[in-house]
């Protein structure tokens, strides 16, 4: 039974005295009956009913429950009185990273009572045929309410907008909403015109008018100038002779003091002052992270790989105990790095879900090629900055010492003759492949490196001789084949075999080769007809080619040392420059023609024209 005897509750007001929201009300409520308290808005209902568990403290009267007197409770006999009671809001005030289930389950956790028993008891509702949820149509029913609230809270207008392209300028579409909205009004979305909108403001303006000085016309830009040319001359004076300041050179004694005594590699002189000289962070615009794919995919494979060692190889273990592997250590990832998907959204789960059936397929692959040859996997995540693991990478012509570190994906070998013929392994995520032509020019070199430093420090590592053996780049993706009629399992097969055809470049020995792949027509090596010439060097050529690294990056490490901050960026094509994804472009303002700016133009080179330059002792230019 509940009752209320002479109850009122007064809201001080302040100077203006107090409010009264009950006033005198007393109500018995007997066993099994249902009451409902209707009146108009404002007349107390809420507070009358929160007074009776005391959510709300009434300032005379008494409360009763089931013979209780609740207002002459001290706290801890009330918390353990409210156990017995049962209260729905009408605000329902649930914990967002939190399913249904474990919202039920909350108020036992922290009461003390074991997880598993809350779990249990909470479960005792299904019995009940009472939905309570658990799975990620929750979370989704969830935002879905978030988005119904946002959207119905304006009084006249709603402003919708979206991205066109995310951070890394791949195309975007509309959420549901934009379609929704657009199929019950029948609005069409009208494209953004965002320098309107940097007009604003007078930070965003400046940079507008600082485009003026680097040839702009649009209107935007030229209307900022005159604005600040009226408004603010003293900004636009400044800011033309930063612009018109030459980036100049760094004396010996800033060099040390920027750089320290590690230098690094980067594809342009500027971008490496202002990332390790000036320690510049770039913009980062605000945005959801996406799975980390690449992480994950590396976390999967190297424990797969050594759960797989320590069964007795790729050979010795079956498709199946495979599989199982790789869902052990998906779910250690999911549970250790996500916390089990708590604080995920419900899009997050389904695109990580996803995810898991392609790291499944990866891992096959992966097992494919190794049981076709004899390399075998002596290392998984390498780490050149860990003299415990390796020697670091280091070169030296006695003026200038260059220290490089990094970390192999994998190391694979082969034991032939008492000699260990080594192959670096690196997963890629995304669509590089290996490019010679970038190696002459002095790009793509980490993969050479650690395999010619392997060469070098190899021996203590592994106790033989070590001859390098090549380097491979190896697709850590799910792939979609596509074709115009209906594949058999074997023919999808052989599809997507040739889909993941590894890049890399490769020592031309016939025996090395049928050690990789027992096959006259590999699938998975880079030896198709049409890039077979790119993908096989000789022992003497990967000589050269080490020799050839090591000169470019000594080269590049006098270059800083002499205090070079020159912006030189590469250029292959319009759609790919140093410049295209360069974080540091809004600060460079590098201009092809401006200022004595200009290109690296990199010309795509045959691979018998590099080995004849590289014999003939030539560099690149």
């Amino acid at each position: 039974m509940i009752e209320l005897k002479h109850v009122s509750k007064t809201y001080d007001s302040g100077a203006n005295g107090g409010v009264d929201a009950l006033k005198d009300v007393s109500l018995t409520i007997e066993d099994g009956d249902i009451y409902g308290i209707i009146g108009m808005s404002g007349a107390g209902k809420s507070t009358l009913v929160r007074c009776i568990n005391l959510l709300e403290r009434p300032t005379k009267g008494e409360i009763i429950v089931d013979g209780q007197r609740l207002d002459t409770m001290t706290p801890a006999q009330l918390r353990a009185a409210r156990r017995n009671i049962t209260m729905i809001f009408q605000h329902f005030n649930l914990l967002m990273q939190r399913t249904c289930l474990r919202n039920v389950c909350f108020p036992m956790e922290i009461s003390g009572v074991k997880r598993a028993d809350a779990e249990k008891r909470g479960r005792e509702l299904l019995e009940l045929e009472l939905d309570i949820g658990g799975g990620t149509d929750d979370a989704l029913w969830r935002e879905y309410n978030l988005i119904y609230q946002c959207v119905t809270l304006p009084a006249q207008t709603l402003a919708v907008s979206y991205p066109l392209f995310d951070g890394d300028g791949t195309p975007t579409r509309p959420s549901f909403l934009v379609t929704r909205i657009g199929q019950l009004f029948g609005a069409l979305p009208r494209p953004a015109n965002p320098d309107a909108q940097r007009l604003l403001a007078p930070a965003p303006a400046l940079e507008l008018a600082g485009r003026t000085l680097r040839g702009a016309a649009d209107p935007a830009s030229v209307a900022a100038r005159a604005w600040f040319r009226q408004h603010d001359p003293a900004a636009l004076a400044a800011l033309t002779r930063a612009a018109h300041t030459a980036r100049g050179r760094l004396s010996p004694e800033r060099v040390r003091a920027l750089y320290g005594r590690r230098l690094y590699f980067s594809a342009c002189r500027y971008a490496y002052f202002l990332q390790y000289g000036l320690r510049a962070k770039p913009r980062r615009p605000a945005a959801f992270n996406p799975p980390e794919i690449g992480t994950f995919f590396h976390y999967v494979l190297q424990h797969t790989a050594q759960d797989v060692t320590e069964a007795g190889g790729f050979a010795a273990v079956t498709d199946e105990q495979l599989g199982r592997f790789t869902d052990r250590w998906t779910q250690r990832y999911i549970h250790d790095e996500l916390n089990d998907f708590q604080e995920k959204s419900a899009r997050f789960t389904y695109l990580f879900r996803r995810l898991c059936q392609q790291v499944r397929q990866v891992v096959a692959d992966m097992a494919h090629e190794l049981r076709a040859g004899d390399f075998v996997p002596l290392d998984f995540e390498l780490n050149f900055a860990d003299p415990e693991q390796i020697a670091p990478i280091t070169l030296s012509d006695g003026e200038v010492t260059l220290n490089m570190s990094g970390v192999a994906d994998r190391v694979d070998g082969w034991l032939h003759d008492g000699k260990l013929y080594l192959r670096v392994v690196d997963y890629k995520t995304g669509r590089k492949a290996f490019s010679l032509s970038d190696v002459w020019y002095g790009m793509g070199l980490q993969m050479l490196l650690y395999l010619f430093a392997l060469e070098r420090s190899g021996p203590e590592r592994y106790g033989h001789e070590i001859v390098p053996a090549g380097v491979l780049y190896v697709p850590a993706r799910d792939v979609l084949i596509p074709a115009d009629r209906r594949l058999s399992p074997e023919e999808a097969a052989k599809e997507r075999a040739g889909a993941v055809r590894r890049s890399g470049l490769l020592l031309d020995d016939a025996a090395v080769l049928h050690a990789m792949e027992h096959s006259d027509t590999p699938q998975y090596l880079p030896l198709s007809s049409r890039r077979k010439a790119d993908a096989l060097a000789s022992a003497e050529q990967l000589g050269l080619l080490a020799r050839h690294i090591e000169t470019t990056l000594l080269e590049l490490a006098h270059e800083l040392r002499d205090g070079s901050i020159t912006a030189d960026p590469y250029f292959r094509s319009g759609q790919d420059t140093a410049c295209t994804h360069c974080d540091y472009l809004s600060v460079c303002h590098f201009t092809p023609g401006v200022e004595g700016d200009c290109h690296r133009v990199l010309t795509k080179l045959p691979a018998d024209k590099i080995w004849s330059s590289l014999k003939g002792g030539e560099m690149h230019g």
